[in-house]
């Protein structure tokens, strides 16, 4: 890193009389870089000690600020560094001998005379290089006192003296900040390090070999997630890896599970633990986070092929030059989604007892064998069916003998024609096999036929399955330029929008049912589990407004309450995900009228308990319909 050498030059300059600082933001490794990388480079460097006989070599003295409240306190902390013997008991009690002798002399050891003190033992040697971090968290009133007492030590004294802090957050508590950082420090470096600089050192501090290992392997994956999280915070990186590793320890005691199972499990839970954690830190509170297990993708135990020398000789198609303005704002699903799932769909899962332990520091165990064991099950019986053998036998092509590739094909179009794989997989298949055909493996050739074949095997695999609300976000593909791919990736989020009316009709049902006397605790559980698929359920054509109300009159007044909870959370929902359909708006136009009407039939004097309960999930329902109608309007902000 360029700032090492920064660092260097400066020690290695005579006679300085200033400070240098280092900036950065809270968590961007200022501190772990000096303690760890800095403090190893700067012991190797020699002192010109004026007798040439000498020979001693410069080292850092760390010292933060956090808690200081005064240059006093500050000078106390500093003779303790430089001396560490007074920490030790030993030291207390010879601390204890020189308090005395120091009083016997007329120096108050309690008072702003441990200055004095400190000269006394010989001052402060000139090989040590003092560090000084957490400027900013100083109280205001404290800030100027500890500045002009570094400065003693740089101007008078021509020591060493690195101050590192966000020196935005000092802007913001001192005013005259510029003018008394320039009478102390000289050069300002801002410290913007790259995560792969920092990853290593921060992977050699674990004790088993195993797990370093299996961290250096995964560096660029684990950096490449905190890039699109737009998220260098060396903390929060640190976090991640403490955390995960006891979760590798755990797994790889688990002595029953396959490798590839072990191996399996790794990628799905380090993948959870970084993006969790990343928007954790963030502030992303964990309610929220739970509806990232929209997002959840299919079990696929097969390995990524390397197609790269394939994709290299594919021309890409020339995308938008400028950025498509969007005609409203993101949400945060919309945000998780590109950052998170459109590059790594295939190992994302939520998983309960990981973020738990990410939120609370407790590891359950038994959880984690439990949802271990059953990821295994699911895994092994995936392989073991021959179509889905076949499939990885496709997505490993590079692996086969020549004379196996024939054969493999053959029999893949087998399970194609038969309707076996899942759509998902469908689109998989036929973009392996375009990538066979483009680069001219056997003479295999993908065309309008094979479309059509597909199409038909497509169909045939729709009997008995269900609605996957986000196959679309599964199904990308750097090929989607191409016109037959494209065909198939079209065709099978077709085939699966036509299942969804079902499926949502379905949701409407169960939910109308939760409507009823006893059962509105659990429609309030309802949306709690289903809260990421409630989209398009509230249509006319599903659920019947008149039913709905005869159902809330059938209420005490404390379930009323529960429902009139259940559309003050919906509310919510929409707010964060402004995402409805023209008929949806309709039905809470329909179930407002339908209150409407009653209210105004009940008498107006002597207003009963259960009129003014029917009042307030009127004005619910009023101020949903306020933010639809908002959002139908094309309104850009909510």
């Amino acid at each position: 890193m360029e700032i090492e050498k920064i660092i260097v030059d400066y020690i290695e300059q005579p006679d300085t009389d200033f400070a240098i600082l280092i900036n950065g933001a809270w968590g961007s490794g200022k501190t772990y870089f000096l303690k760890n990388t800095m403090a190893s480079k700067v012991k190797e460097l020699e002192y010109e000690h004026p007798d040439k006989k000498k020979k001693t070599f410069y080292e850092l003295v760390y010292i933060s600020l956090y808690g200081v409240t005064s240059a006093d306190e500050l000078q106390r902390k500093l003779f303790l560094e430089i001396n560490p013997i007074f920490k030790t008991k030993m030291g207390k009690i010879s601390s204890l001998f020189v308090s005395k002798s120091l009083s016997y002399i007329g120096i108050d050891t309690n008072d702003k005379d441990v200055k004095v003190a400190v000269n006394i033992f010989g001052g402060i040697p000139k090989t040590k290089v003092l560090v000084f971090d957490d400027l900013e968290r100083l109280e205001t009133n404290t800030l100027n006192e500890v500045l002009g007492f570094i400065n003693t030590y740089t101007e008078h004294q021509n020591l060493k003296v690195i101050i590192v802090a966000d020196e935005q957050k000092i802007k913001d508590k001192l005013e005259d900040y510029t003018k008394v950082k320039e009478k102390l420090v000289r050069f300002t470096y801002h410290f913007h390090p790259e995560l792969k600089e920092i990853y290593p050192f921060l992977a050699e501090r674990y004790p088993s070999k195993q797990y370093k290992e299996f961290l250096n392997v995964n560096l660029n994956t684990v950096c490449s997630i905190f890039d699109r999280a737009k998220h260098k915070n060396i903390r929060t990186l640190h976090f991640v890896l403490d955390v995960f590793e006891q979760i590798y320890t755990a797994t790889q005691s688990m002595t029953q599970l396959p490798e590839e199972t072990e191996k399996y499990l790794h990628a799905r839970f380090l993948y959870f633990a970084i993006t969790y954690s990343i928007e954790l830190k963030k502030g992303i509170s964990s309610k929220q986070l739970e509806s990232t297990r929209m997002f959840e993708s299919n079990l696929d135990i097969t390995h990524p092929n390397n197609w790269k020398f394939f994709e290299e000789t594919i021309e890409p198609e020339a995308g938008p030059t400028e950025q498509v303005v969007k005609t409203k704002e993101t949400t945060y699903n919309e945000y998780f989604e590109e950052t998170y799932i459109s590059c790594n769909d295939s190992n994302y899962q939520y998983f309960d007892f990981l973020a738990d332990y990410i939120n609370t520091g407790a590891l359950d165990l038994e959880k984690l064998k439990e949802e271990s064991t059953i990821i295994n099950d699911k895994l092994q019986k995936n392989k073991n069916s021959p179509e889905k053998r076949a499939f990885i036998k496709l997505k490993n092509v590079l692996t086969l003998n020549d004379d196996e590739f024939n054969p493999l094909i053959e029999e893949i179009y087998g399970y194609v024609d038969a309707g076996k794989y899942p759509l998902e997989e469908y689109f998989k298949i036929f973009t392996e096999l375009f990538l066979c055909s483009k680069n001219g493996l056997y003479g295999l050739k993908i065309d309008e036929r094979d479309v059509k074949r597909f199409k038909s095997g497509m169909e045939k695999s729709m009997q008995g399955k269900s609605y996957q609300p986000y196959l679309k976000t599964h199904i990308s593909s750097f090929l989607q330029a191409d016109p037959l791919v494209i065909d198939i990736q079209q065709y099978a989020i077709e085939l699966n929008n036509s299942l969804h009316a079902d499926h949502d009709k379905a949701l409407a049902e169960a939910l109308v049912k939760k409507i009823a006397p006893g059962s509105t605790n659990e429609l309030m559980e309802y949306i709690q589990q289903r809260e990421f698929q409630l989209n398009s359920i509230f249509q006319n054509s599903y659920i019947d407004p008149d039913e709905v109300i005869e159902r809330i009159r059938k209420l005490s007044n404390n379930e009323k309450l529960t429902v009139d909870d259940f559309f003050d959370k919906l509310h919510r929902r929409f707010l964060d995900n402004p995402n409805l359909l023209e008929s949806e708006l309709s039905f809470f136009e329909e179930l407002r009228k339908r209150l409407d009407m009653i209210i105004t039939a009940l008498p107006a004097e002597n207003k009963l308990l259960s009129t003014e309960v029917l009042i307030r999930l009127r004005y619910s329902i009023e101020n949903l319909l306020i933010d639809m109608r908002k959002f139908c309007a094309g309104a850009t902000k909510i």
